[in-house]
């Protein structure tokens, strides 16, 4: 399995659509924080969250189109399970790649922050964006379980990737936010943005409640995983 997926995240990260676009993506986010810390330093806590929201969007959805999408674009999955590899190998080594190329990424941008922070003579202020860099990460991790749902049980990467920018993006929180208000959760005290990845992150990490991470865990990764291999099982291949 271990050959599989080396193979796999080795032709995605080949594509120059992919090099092209996390060249950019890294010189925007070097650019912006060098501006940033020349200017106004103390301002980094600011603006970390939107770059490592950017960065996640940005490097996220092609890597997300390269690992699930071009299986179904093409004739490779019939190859792969015509070769005998089981469906849930399948699933389970496309999640694994997706998690290793976008953590592959982020470390690139980690040390070209940390060279940026350390040159600039910023160090004492560094912490912000490497918090929120990670903790975007951690929450793409949970926001893929959930899309790889409909991905493997519809087998339709494109409503996949609408969930997948729902959430990284927070506009579902917007929205479970704005449920919140409606007068029986307002008075019952209850805020359903709560059960998203990102929110469920916030209360592990902001509010001392690691109970947290194992809800995400379970909510976000295991029974996403176990359920898009069971619909996917059930399916014929569509192309």
């Amino acid at each position: 399995m271990f050959n599989f997926i080396k193979a796999d995240i080795l032709r995605v990260l080949k594509k120059k659509s992919y090099i092209v676009l996390s060249a950019i993506v890294l010189l925007a986010y070097a650019a912006t924080l060098l501006i940033v810390l020349s200017k106004n330093p103390a301002s980094v806590e600011l603006v970390s969250g939107l770059l490592a929201t950017g960065a996640v969007l940005l490097i996220g959805i092609p890597v997300f189109i390269g690992v699930f999408s071009d299986d179904f674009h093409s004739k490779a999955m019939q190859t792969i399970i015509g070769f005998g590899t089981s469906r849930r190998r399948l699933v389970l080594s496309r999640y694994c790649e997706y998690l290793v190329i976008l953590a592959q990424a982020f470390a690139v941008i980690s040390l070209v922050s940390l060279l940026l922070f350390a040159v600039t003579g910023n160090m004492a202020v560094a912490k912000p964006i490497f918090r929120d860099l990670w903790k975007e990460y951690l929450s793409t991790v949970l926001c893929v379980g959930a899309a790889m749902i409909i991905v493997y049980g519809a087998q339709n990467t494109t409503f996949g990737l609408v969930i997948f920018i729902g959430l990284a993006a927070n506009i579902l929180d917007l929205l479970l936010t704005g449920i919140s208000f409606i007068p029986f959760f307002a008075n019952h005290n209850i805020d359903v943005s709560l059960i998203l990845p990102s929110n469920m992150l916030n209360q592990a990490m902001s509010n001392g409640k690691p109970i947290f991470y194992l809800f995400a865990a379970l909510c976000y990764i295991v029974l996403p995983l176990v359920l898009s291999v069971k619909l996917f099982e059930k399916k014929e291949l569509e192309f």
